[in-house]
C-alpha cells in the first residue's frame, strides 16, 4: 500500500514490525539517524529559550559515572572509547570546540587499531596499512563530505 494512503494505525504497525526484523546493529544505526536528525531542533529550541547549560553538564556526569575505568576492568579500552566518545560530543555540543569532534575520530580510530593488534600480527608502526584501518580512515574521510 503506498504511504500516502496509509492511516496513522497502518503506519505505525508497519513501522514497528519493520524495526523488530532490523538486526541490533542497525536498530542503534536507526535510532543513531533519528537522533540526528532530531538534534537541530533541540539546538534551535536551546537557543530560543536560552537553556540552561548544566542540563548538559548533568548528562556529562552521568556518563562519567558509567565509564569503565581501565583500573577495575582489565579489558575496557572498547568501553572506555565508546564513554569518552559520547563525552567529547556532549562537550561539543556546550562549548562548540571542533577539536571535540577530532577527538571523537580518535577514539574510532584507537579502537580500529586495538582490533587490529588483537587479530593479525601487524608491528604498532604497520597499523595504518590494515585493510581495516584503510577502511575506517576512508570511511571518516567520506563522513567529511
Amino acid at each position: 500500500m503506498p504511504l500516502r494512503n496509509m492511516t496513522y494505525e497502518q503506519f505505525d504497525n508497519k513501522i514497528k514490525r519493520l524495526i523488530a526484523e532490523l538486526s541490533y546493529s542497525n536498530q542503534i544505526n536507526f535510532s543513531l539517524s533519528i537522533c540526528k536528525k532530531l538534534f537541530f531542533d533541540y539546538e534551535v529550541y536551546s537557543k530560543a529559550n536560552n537553556y540552561n547549560i548544566e542540563e548538559i553538564n548533568d548528562l556529562l556526569m552521568a556518563v562519567e559515572i558509567i565509564t569503565p575505568d581501565t583500573e577495575d576492568f582489565d579489558e575496557c579500552r572498547y568501553s572506555l572509547n565508546v564513554s569518552c566518545a559520547v563525552i567529547e560530543l556532549l562537550n561539543f555540543v556546550r562549548d562548540k570546540k571542533s577539536e571535540r569532534v577530532y577527538s571523537v575520530s580518535t577514539m574510532l580510530m584507537d579502537t580500529v587499531e586495538f582490533k587490529i593488534q588483537e587479530i593479525s600480527d601487524f608491528a604498532p608502526d604497520q597499523v595504518g596499512q590494515h585493510p581495516l584501518m584503510i577502511e575506517t580512515r576512508n570511511w571518516l574521510l567520506n563522513l567529511t563530505q
